[in-house]
């Protein structure tokens, strides 16, 4: 069933006006029962240059916003012609965003895809998030500071300093930090005075539309890795819960042979932490034929 605008579409339609532009209700295709009641934005003079989108309330937590943020995200549908006119989409995020401040929502999402092409003109990313409140109001000291002069959010570097500044209070307890390198966008390498060094790799793990779960990974040379993970698991609660992770599953994969499950030092270490902190630990089986068996540790916990 095609679901009607919702009430910050609604809000949108009666704030937005422009003395060369209309916007009003796009009725789905009777045909098409996937879709649902869009805005459409079309110039008065009839040239064939509008859009159709959707303005969306996201109730998930990013990784780099506190589980308190709410976002509304500009999600374009569909396009006249080739281009979008710059004055049109900037004049729609406008007033998304005056939506979103009287809704007390400070962050907005542009999510235009490959609709825009002639980006000249344009004032916001595809794909980007813009904090538009009052930055006074951000608790979040690293959130603040990645926030660009335009208020668009650097979220790569937020995320990465969330994870950097919670961490390294934990490892920090075991090494003397020297320096701390990001490795891609998910692994964090904590340096010692001697070469030595602990890896942590934190990853999202899709579960259910209801429960967003993660898990862990580590590498160290010349530290005690275990009892840092152990420490780390410890404290993994009020993360996850600052994040909106509320369960743990991690499928540790070994060499196999005669469904036993081998595995290296580190991934050793990681089940007996495991096992010691209460995690559900199961052995899983698959019987194919020949190369196809394959064993793996299932890993599990609800987190809170």
């Amino acid at each position: 069933m095609n679901k009607p605008l919702n009430e910050y579409e609604v809000a949108f339609l009666q704030q937005f006006s422009h003395s060369d532009w209309v916007a009003t209700r796009s009725l789905p295709n009777p045909n098409h029962s996937l879709y649902d009641e869009t805005i459409a934005v079309k110039p008065k003079n009839g040239e064939h240059y509008g859009v159709v989108f959707k303005i969306v309330y996201l109730t998930s937590t990013f990784d780099f916003l506190m589980e308190s943020e709410r976002v509304l995200e500009i999600k374009y549908e569909s396009v006249g012609s080739a281009n979008i006119k710059s004055e049109i989409a900037n004049a729609i995020a406008q007033t998304v965003k005056k939506v979103a401040l009287q809704n007390s929502i400070n962050v907005i999402h542009i999510r235009y895809s490959n609709t825009i092409f002639n980006q000249s003109g344009f004032d916001y990313e595809d794909r980007s998030f813009y904090w538009i409140g009052d930055q006074k109001d951000i608790q979040n000291e690293l959130l603040r500071q990645s926030i660009q002069e335009d208020g668009r959010i650097d979220s790569e570097t937020a995320k990465q300093q969330t994870y950097v500044d919670y961490f390294s209070r934990i490892v920090k307890q075991y090494m003397t930090i020297t320096d701390t390198k990001v490795i891609g966008r998910t692994t964090l390498r904590f340096i010692g005075q001697h070469d030595e060094y602990f890896n942590m790799e934190l990853r999202f793990v899709p579960i259910s539309p209801r429960d967003r779960g993660t898990h862990l990974d580590f590498q160290y040379k010349q530290v005690d890795g275990e009892s840092i993970m152990k420490h780390i698991f410890k404290e993994l609660v009020p993360f996850a819960k600052m994040k909106g992770y509320n369960h743990y599953k991690h499928e540790m994969f070994g060499y196999t042979k005669d469904s036993t499950i081998k595995l290296n030092e580190v991934e050793q270490a990681m089940l007996r932490v495991y096992r010691s902190l209460g995690f559900n630990v199961r052995p899983i089986h698959k019987h194919g034929y020949g190369e196809d068996d394959r064993s793996w540790y299932l890993v599990s916990k609800q987190l809170y």
